[in-house]
């Protein structure tokens, strides 16, 4: 039986956004596309390591469309996240509903009758992956690090906590300026991974090869090409996981992961477009990974020269065809739903509003008389380390756009240097999950 499992469906955090940005979805909201997989007589482990009956799996092979820039939990996007579950070591456990904030190394958190002292009590006897103890210290010292960078905004409480402090060698007190009721699930953000105090003091060198507590410990990282290497942490509280080694090579074109998969190179291959969906056998499975909201859309500079004309934004709307987003760049129909705007469930009911109608006819009718009357250039800045078809999503809007003679230049981006380039502020829109 050949299967295949998702390596942490971990909802993506949007890129920060410069200030100059105001937010304007012209693109359908859709699911986060599935990893495909099959594996040779064996069945596949899920993250947490645990397999299927009768299973002998030792390793585990993925090719991912990208890489982190860093491990530096300051610094990272979608992709650092899935690798930081694998390795890192979490207060609470990640999830949607009630399977989120579930405890993990943390054996209790508990709230203060004012709602403004959170109280973490650690599991006695833990240990970082280097072997080392992992205690209260760490916790602090964590915290108080993603206190002082610019990832505050994926952990909230961190901008409303006046103390963290260690009150004996398990227990960390948060005292904060306001209650926080999702505390417990903030903790479980692959942002707050808990490292010792020793390491973070060391600076960046740290995150050349961190040690954290998770299930894995990182036996190999090359970050320039994109591999590493992943073997059982002996020093996990919660004992050996059944898959000793997980190794995850970054392989840019879909093209290239779907051959590898089928010649037996890998085992599962990450983020897989619809328009390669019909490729896939028989005996391979797709693993969609659902939103639970948020949505997946183009960001409008209105102080560009081009884009501040609002009947060019009004003809980008009415150029737009918010179906073949969800078929071309987001998994296909399958996987992708479309639901424009408005909330939805994990469970991925259809919409309950029809789509915005595209109409190429009204948008160069309205183009008339603006800076686009007889074509124009709209740079549009694209995050390439960035998981979930930023890429291909990219391309499909340059193309649907060409239709009204705007051409979208597509400004390749990190997270390293995107802020640099937005403070330029030369360019028109920029994608945003």
């Amino acid at each position: 039986m050949k299967t295949a499992i998702s390596p942490g469906s971990v909802k993506p955090k949007p890129a920060r956004r410069p200030n100059a940005l105001v937010s304007v979805c012209v693109l359908a909201v859709a699911a986060a596309t599935a990893l495909a997989g099959c594996a040779d007589e064996k069945s596949a482990a899920s993250p947490s390591g645990s397999t299927s009956a009768g299973s002998t799996d030792t390793i585990i092979r993925i090719a991912a469309e990208t890489g982190p820039a860093s491990l530096d939990t300051n610094t990272w996007q979608p992709f650092g996240a899935q690798i930081g579950y694998l390795y890192g070591g979490t207060l609470t456990l990640p999830g949607w509903g009630d399977a989120g904030g579930k405890m993990e190394l943390a054996e209790s958190i508990t709230e203060s009758d004012d709602r403004l002292t959170w109280t973490i009590k650690l599991k006695s006897g833990l240990k970082f992956s280097d072997g080392s103890a992992l205690t209260a210290n760490d916790v602090v010292a964590t915290f108080e690090r993603l206190q002082l960078g610019p990832m505050t905004w994926t952990v909230k409480f961190l901008q409303d906590s006046e103390a963290i402090t260690a009150t004996d060698e398990l227990t960390t007190e948060v005292k904060l300026s306001r209650p926080h009721t999702d505390f417990v699930k903030q903790v479980a953000e692959p942002y707050a991974l808990i490292f010792p105090a020793a390491g973070l003091a060391e600076g960046d060198s740290f995150f050349e090869h961190p040690v954290s507590a998770g299930r894995y410990l990182i036996e190999s990282m090359d970050i320039a090409n994109g591999r590493f290497e992943f073997a059982a942490n002996p020093h996990y509280y919660a004992g050996e996981q059944q898959t000793k080694r997980i190794v995850i090579t970054k392989v840019p074109e879909a093209a290239t992961r779907l051959a590898q998969l089928k010649n037996g190179e890998i085992d599962f291959m990450d983020n897989i477009p619809g328009s390669l969906v019909s490729q896939l056998s028989a005996d391979m499975r797709l693993d969609p990974a659902w939103w639970p909201g948020s949505f997946h859309g183009y960001l409008y500079n209105f102080t560009d020269p081009v884009i501040k004309d609002v009947n060019v934004r009004r003809a980008i709307n009415l150029a737009v065809d918010r179906e073949q987003f969800a078929n071309l760049a987001l998994g296909g129909p399958e996987f992708a739903r479309p639901l424009y705007g408005i909330p939805w469930t994990v469970t991925g009911e259809p919409p309950n509003v029809q789509p915005y109608p595209r109409n190429l006819d009204k948008a160069k009718e309205l183009l008339r008389g603006t800076p686009c009357e007889n074509g124009c250039t709209v740079k549009l800045l694209n995050w390439t380390d960035n998981t979930w078809q930023r890429i291909a999503s990219a391309t499909t809007l340059q193309e649907q756009l060409k239709t009204i003679g705007i051409n979208v230049e597509i400004i390749p981006v990190t997270s390293a240097n995107s802020g640099e380039i937005a403070a330029k502020n030369d360019f028109g829109l920029t994608l945003a999950i």
